[in-house]
């Protein structure tokens, strides 16, 4: 058999050579596109919805609120769809109610979110738990009770939902803005057994649930 190569003159196999090379270089450059595509998709895939910034993780309420209820009150389907952020820490607690009457109960708690985190991350929470959203304000005076911080300046969210109870039930958030904590912290500039103390920011607010009675 003859061999094709050999039948060809100079200039035939120079071009078939060229051609030959430069679909490799055009398939070469698909290549690169494609695998630069997938990075880009793959990281576009590992953002949040919110920019890139990693979404707060969420903890249900109701072991920090239990302690407040009375009997079946506030219903489980109405603190089951209450979250905190996963690091918050309950405080004092104020009851409204005088312990008779219409439930009106309050919880103070404590987060190392900002208080536009906080904001965020409630107004996303009660929204997809099926809260109705009533809005959200800035208070400007006051507090909810003997004992309890002041919520001027505060920003506060306001959303209703039906309770298993017959009643519509009624939580407000109010976010009260960061204060210093001081933690502990070991340092090697001390002697062994000291320790330094570092200042980090933590967010105070508080949940309060009240029942909205013969409300159609």
């Amino acid at each position: 058999m003859r061999d094709p190569v050999v039948g060809m003159n100079r200039k035939t196999w120079i071009k078939t050579g060229l051609i030959v090379a430069g679909s490799l270089a055009v398939a070469a450059q698909v290549f690169v596109i494609l695998v630069q595509g997938r990075g880009r998709a793959d990281s576009l895939s590992n953002q949040t919805p919110n920019g890139g910034k990693t979404e707060l993780t969420g903890k249900p309420l109701l072991p920090l609120y239990s302690h407040l209820r009375i009997g079946n009150l506030p219903p489980v389907n109405v603190l089951n769809a209450i979250r905190v952020p996963a690091d918050s820490k309950s405080a004092a607690s104020i009851i409204q109610d005088s312990s008779s009457g219409t439930f009106d109960r309050t919880l103070d708690l404590s987060a190392t979110q900002s208080p536009s985190s906080l904001n965020s991350f409630f107004e996303s929470e009660l929204r997809s738990k099926g809260w109705l959203y009533l809005g959200s304000f800035r208070q400007t005076s006051g507090s909810t009770g003997a004992g309890a911080a002041n919520l001027s300046g505060s920003s506060q969210i306001l959303a209703k939902r039906a309770g298993s109870d017959g009643n519509y039930w009624e939580v407000g958030v109010s976010i009260i803005g960061g204060a210093p904590s001081s933690k502990p912290v070991a340092s090697t500039s001390l002697p062994i057994g000291n320790k330094a103390t570092a200042s980090s920011k933590v967010t105070k607010f508080q949940i309060r649930i009240f029942q909205v009675v013969d409300e159609e």
